[in-house]
């Protein structure tokens, strides 16, 4: 499913480099091409990992074809949001529309959220999902002042109305 997606994704965004008419999706569609490719080999090759230590009867998990291993002091995973999210009406950043105006929204926003001085990096990688005018803000942030900052941003550029602020502001435990 995972290696599914990012084929998607890697195909919207070379068609964006390819056909955008306006230079700044353009552009940033081709400079994300790379990392994005490079995201797609990783997660082929943790399937394939996966594939082969679950053969083996490893104590290695998977969930959704990625092979995760958890000590009692790692990192909690997303493995739980990313299973609420599956359902058909949580949208996620393969449901961004491919138009020109959806595609220019959503490069805006990113690149006004980019400006931002002082933000985590958290919020530098939330998701931005356009689709018919309407833009879909998701993921984590370190304060409800990041949150509110992106919500007005979104909100200044498609109006209120057309803005869904669904970010998630980590506790500050979470974020030290």
């Amino acid at each position: 499913m995972i290696v599914k997606g990012h084929k998607k994704c890697i195909k919207n965004f070379e068609a964006t480099a390819e056909d955008a008419e306006d230079g700044d999706p353009k552009t940033c569609a081709a400079k994300m091409l790379p990392g994005l490719q490079a995201h797609l080999k990783t997660a082929e090759e943790l399937g394939s990992a996966s594939t082969a230590k679950t053969a083996t009867g490893s104590a290695t998990t998977t969930t959704a074809g990625v092979a995760s291993t958890r000590t009692s002091n790692s990192e909690p995973d997303n493995t739980a949001r990313n299973i609420r999210d599956r359902d058909a009406k949580t949208l996620t950043p393969l449901d961004q529309g491919n138009s020109k105006s959806d595609t220019e929204t959503t490069a805006q926003i990113r690149k006004e959220i980019l400006r931002l001085e002082d933000i985590s990096v958290n919020a530098q990688n939330v998701k931005i999902i356009t689709n018919d005018g309407h833009v879909t803000l998701r993921g984590p942030v370190n304060s409800t002042d990041e949150k509110r900052l992106i919500g007005e941003i979104a909100a200044r550029i498609v109006t209120c109305e057309h803005t869904d602020n669904q970010l998630e502001v980590r506790s500050a435990e979470a974020t030290n």
